[in-house]
């Protein structure tokens, strides 16, 4: 039978030997060793098989775990005489144990010199303007993803499993783009599994989640750590209300209140749901959680799909830096973390290998994150050396820099002294700007927060100054009134 060698592509062979800059073939292989997962080096070459690997997750296109075994074997052919290696030794290599761990150490390596970088201005401009208010350094946005099985890998594990999947919780950070924080768990895994189990320090990072991941232990690990948090909660969420005030949209603001619950003589924790905004006015809260947590809560009015529906935030950002709309605004960063999954996903061939192992899967799937991970770290490059700051979307980065990336790549492991080096980057950025730089954005993606620019505009702005900052501080100069607010189930 005939093997077909799928062709190499010229731009992804070359972001191979930018990757061998980073994790040398020689790294490669004494990290095999030490590992336990290569004990002889015969005919699988850890170097040659990430060199092989990375060539096909770059290239975007649909592939299997057969044709990165063809490409192996086409390129172990070209550089040795004895006979090639057959399907059932390649299979059998990466099925053992250790595969993943060998994985997960050259990931981490990348990973670590992506979060050094500044790969998108756009985002380091957004965390100037909050660094100046609050102290916020970094923004971490963090969700999970499911990622679909072509094969009933985890249905012969788990026989009551009809709907095979995988899912990878991630934790981006804004001013790389790159992951602080993954881990891979089963398709039907808990949101919260593994929480900040693994993380960095958070101190001086704003954690941004969805309602998914609404929970006290979350709050306090990640105050405990010195960080900052803005997380969406669900409409049953039961708190004791301390203050609230109104702020209407022409910015005018109303009394400081403690609500209580009209025709209630117990007092009890308020749902999130029972509190009524109007059309026009937003509301900032100060509340306890049941175990005690104190919280400031934002809730406000927004429309989705046509229609209005009613948002409640809960961090600990306080009143006198940031108020109720900005707060508001800083949310709509957490999509980021959805165009990162959208990126791995389309652009770094993050979709499954037909393989029945799971390690094997999942593998797989940190090596596209080794891709994503590489082309961050060239677009940083390309910012970093250009005259001109770059606006480059993370969508462009993955996807339409890759003719560019020829050129860059070549200038960067060239030979030539630095000064030739970053004078022909400089050239080769200015053809990168005309088509990477951000074009105007649609008045719909201003709207949806998908715009930086439109969210460093609203923190820009003074605040909007209320009492919640001082009754936070506990001022006995604030007087509160108490009000009876109606309760609609």
């Amino acid at each position: 039978m005939s093997v077909f060698y799928p062709p190499m592509n010229e731009y992804a062979d070359n972001l191979v030997k930018f990757f061998q800059q980073i994790f040398s073939p020689e790294q490669a292989l004494a990290l095999a060793k030490s590992l336990k997962f290569v004990q002889r080096s015969r005919k699988m070459l850890p170097g040659l098989f990430n060199r092989c690997v990375i060539n096909t997750l770059a290239v975007d296109k649909e592939w299997s775990l057969y044709s990165i075994y063809a490409n192996y074997r086409r390129m172990y052919c070209e550089s040795h005489d004895d006979e090639p290696l057959s399907w059932e030794p390649f299979y059998d290599f990466l099925a053992r144990s250790q595969f993943i761990t060998y994985v997960e150490a050259i990931m981490d390596k990348c990973r670590e010199r992506a979060l050094q970088t500044k790969a998108f201005s756009d985002f380091s401009s957004l965390l100037e303007v909050l660094h100046e208010k609050t102290g916020i350094d970094d923004i971490v946005t963090h969700d999970g993803s499911v990622i679909r099985m072509s094969n009933n890998t985890l249905g012969r594990e788990n026989y009551y499993i009809h709907d095979p999947a995988l899912k990878l919780h991630a934790s981006v950070s804004l001013m790389s783009f790159a992951t602080i924080y993954n881990h891979l768990t089963a398709g039907q895994a808990d949101e919260r599994i593994n929480l900040l189990d693994e993380h960095k320090p958070l101190k001086n990072k704003l954690f941004i989640c969805d309602a998914g991941y609404c929970s006290d232990n979350v709050y306090e690990q990640v105050e405990a750590a010195g960080g900052y948090f803005l997380i969406k909660l669900r409409g049953n969420c039961g708190f004791k209300i301390e203050a609230m005030q109104n702020v209407s949209a022409s910015e005018q603001v109303g009394d400081p209140i403690v609500p209580l619950v009209k025709g209630k003589k117990v007092p009890r924790a308020l749902k999130v749901t029972e509190l009524k905004v109007s059309d026009e006015t937003a509301a900032d809260l100060i509340a306890v959680t049941q175990s005690g947590i104190r919280l400031r809560v934002v809730k406000f009015k927004t429309e989705k799909d046509g229609k209005t529906i009613t948002i409640s935030l809960a961090t600990n950002i306080p009143a006198d830096k940031l108020d109720l709309f900005q707060i508001a605004a800083i949310y709509r960063a957490r999509w980021q973390v959805e165009i990162f999954y959208r990126c791995i996903k389309g652009f770094c061939s993050m979709r499954g290998s037909r393989s029945s192992n799971l390690k094997i899967q999942k593998a797989f799937m940190l090596f596209s994150l080794i891709t994503a991970y590489l082309k961050i770290i060239l677009g940083a490059t390309a910012q970093e050396n250009s005259n001109t700051p770059l606006e480059i979307s993370p969508k462009k980065l993955m996807h339409t820099i890759s003719p560019y990336l020829d050129i860059l790549i070549s200038k960067i492991i060239s030979g030539n002294k630095f000064s030739d080096i970053l004078k022909q980057i400089q050239l080769c950025c200015r053809e990168i700007a005309v088509t990477m730089k951000k074009s105007k954005p649609s008045f719909i993606n201003r709207k949806r927060g998908k715009y930086i620019g439109w969210i460093i505009e609203n923190i820009k702005r003074p605040i909007i100054k209320t009492a919640m900052g001082a009754i936070w501080a506990n001022d006995p100069k604030v007087v509160l009134r108490k009000e009876f607010v109606t309760v609609y189930y």
